[in-house]
């Protein structure tokens, strides 16, 4: 490896930016892995498919969970902090991820980015979701 080399990029990052494509640009999972490559490390990558897959798999179910703990709904132009929102929700409710771990990640999605004033919206509901572990509705 060279001095100058790339530093690795988290899961959560990648999973971030694959979700906020494909809702804003309304594109494929494979369109967007075309822009935002998942991570080269094993665990990394793995992780990153995890959540993005899992989020995509249940997105309607965590919707519903998000939306009632937003006083309205968020603008398209903040389809990032929405994304969060979901990826969040994804962590606590399916993925059973420590609340302080699943929170903590998600609020730092949003501080790296133009959201950076959605971060103490991003925390409470997250917050809100993890104390009150709404049950997501049984797929027919």
């Amino acid at each position: 490896m060279s001095s100058r080399s790339i530093p690795p990029v988290s899961a959560r990052v990648v999973a971030h930016a694959l979700l906020v494509s494909i809702a804003r640009e309304a594109i494929t999972l494979e369109e967007a892995l075309a822009r935002h490559p998942l991570p080269q490390e094993p665990k990394e990558r793995a992780f990153a498919q995890h959540l993005v897959l899992t989020t995509l798999r249940h997105y309607g179910q965590l919707a519903a969970v998000v939306a009632p703990y937003l006083q309205t709904p968020l603008p398209a132009k903040r389809c990032a902090v929405t994304e969060a929102l979901h990826l969040g929700a994804a962590q606590l409710l399916l993925l059973k991820t420590p609340p302080h771990a699943a929170v903590n990640e998600t609020v730092a999605l949003i501080k790296r980015g133009k959201d950076a004033g959605f971060v103490k919206l991003v925390n409470a509901v997250l917050h809100r979701i993890a104390r009150d572990q709404p049950a997501l509705a049984s797929p027919t």
